[in-house]
């Protein structure tokens, strides 16, 4: 161990190329991801003048393109083996950057990676198996790396799949923008294991609406037939989904005024963890700042975020998913202490009788979601690899209590395993499941 932490400190050392340069350390798990930057043109900055003869460094110099200071390694990590080191190094004179890697064996010799080959060294997403065998995307396609060193390629293009994870019968599942598939790595077989949807659920045949339309129904023939029909065709193609695996499952519906907010589906296949929201822009039309330096010369109006004044109360809806039997149960937030806790009460309070009035405890729900926040960059929904038991991570919007729940996966309830609070503002740091 001691051997392989100096070989370590001699590569972070060796990649120094420039003369100022920082080293960060990695810890690599199973799911790990990396940032990659696509090819541009590169632009060749002219040359400033560093110095007057006195040796001062000059204004034009300070303000000058940074590659005098040195050209030091970046986006430091690991190959997708994990047996070289790969690192991020600006062209001279351009924004281009290359990629080099370095041997942990022969750290000392390091080589660009010609682009060709960069799918061989670096991953914008990594998950391994139990055996070994580890499945990885970079750009538009999914590589798998079985344990003999053989590279496959097993998707390119298409409908983009991400959050890959590996399932408790080894295939590997990922992510669509609407649906979840599960792949057998040996022979490429795809299953849809879950689809969604933000629509009204299709029915075979609607209720009347009014009393017309009831009569209507009630007095033609015609219709009842028709709608008799429909029916028969529904229960047949239900029969034929039931006692044929040709047929893949349903789509589950949510409220077509909502979005999802967070997603996570058990490894074994069998549920999923859903928050959804309701769909609302993030930002106004007005939320515009002018930006003055454009190539036509003119002043154009920006988009940015939200002022914080204008910000509105955010609340995640929480479902249990039966992916095999097609149920649907939401999970309440009555069970978390605090739920309903009316965190302003006292300054409420003494608003009040400064004013000679009464103030009433307001017993309402409080608006909770998943956690989100910039130190925060793990799910919120976490399944145990068995896919046997998840966990959730919630937070009030208040900002005034963060919850860890796990849920009761016979019961669709919320089970509280902590709790944080601060009147003031809970911290987002050093949030974990344990």
């Amino acid at each position: 161990m001691k051997q392989l932490t100096t070989i370590v400190a001699s590569v972070c050392l060796s990649v120094s190329l420039a003369a100022c340069s920082s080293t960060t350390s990695e810890v690599q798990t199973q799911t790990s991801t990396e940032s990659t930057t696509r090819p541009t043109v590169g632009v060749m900055l002219p040359a400033v003048e560093s110095t007057t003869t006195t040796g001062t460094i000059t204004l034009n110099q300070i303000m000058a393109d940074p590659d005098w200071l040195g050209r030091a390694p970046s986006s430091m990590g690991w190959s997708i083996d994990g047996s070289a080191l790969v690192y991020d190094r600006k062209r001279e004179g351009s924004v281009i950057r290359d990629s080099y890697t370095a041997l942990i064996s022969n750290p000392s010799q390091s080589s660009i990676i010609p682009l060709s080959d960069v799918h061989e060294y670096r991953f914008d997403e990594k998950v391994i198996r139990d055996d070994g065998v580890i499945a990885y995307s970079f750009e538009d396609s999914i590589y798998i790396r079985f344990v003999n060193g053989d590279t496959v390629l097993l998707n390119k293009g298409g409908q983009t799949l991400n959050t890959l994870t590996f399932m408790t019968d080894g295939r590997l599942m990922a992510y669509a923008s609407d649906h979840v598939v599960a792949i057998d790595l040996e022979s490429g077989q795809r299953e849809e294991i879950f689809r969604w949807a933000f629509a009204d659920k299709p029915q075979a045949v609607k209720p009347p609406k009014d009393l017309i339309a009831e009569e209507q129904i009630s007095l033609i023939e015609y219709i009842q037939t028709q709608r008799n029909n429909r029916l028969a065709r529904a229960d047949a193609e239900s029969q034929l989904a039931a006692q044929n695996d040709s047929v893949a499952r349903d789509t589950f519906y949510f409220d077509k005024g909502h979005r999802i907010a967070g997603m996570r589906v058990s490894p074994a296949g069998n549920y999923a963890v859903v928050a959804t929201t309701k769909s609302a822009p993030s930002r106004d039309d007005s939320d515009i700042m002018p930006h003055y330096i454009q190539e036509d010369g003119r002043i154009a109006s920006k988009s940015v975020r939200r002022r914080v004044a204008d910000a509105e109360p955010v609340n995640h809806d929480l479902w249990l998913l039966n992916l095999e039997t097609g149920q649907k149960q939401a999970l309440s937030f009555v069970s978390l202490p605090g739920y309903n806790d009316d965190v302003l009460a006292d300054v409420k309070r003494e608003n009040a009788q400064a004013n000679g009035e009464e103030y009433t405890i307001n017993r309402l729900p409080r608006d909770i979601t998943l956690l989100s926040s910039w130190y925060w960059t793990e799910p919120s929904i976490r399944w145990h690899k068995s896919g046997k038991h998840v966990a959730v991570m919630l937070e009030a919007w208040d900002n005034k209590d963060r919850w860890i729940a796990t849920v009761d996966l016979e019961n669709a309830t919320l089970n509280t395993q902590h709790r944080l609070h601060d009147d003031a503002w809970v911290n987002y740091r050093f949030n974990a499941f344990g």
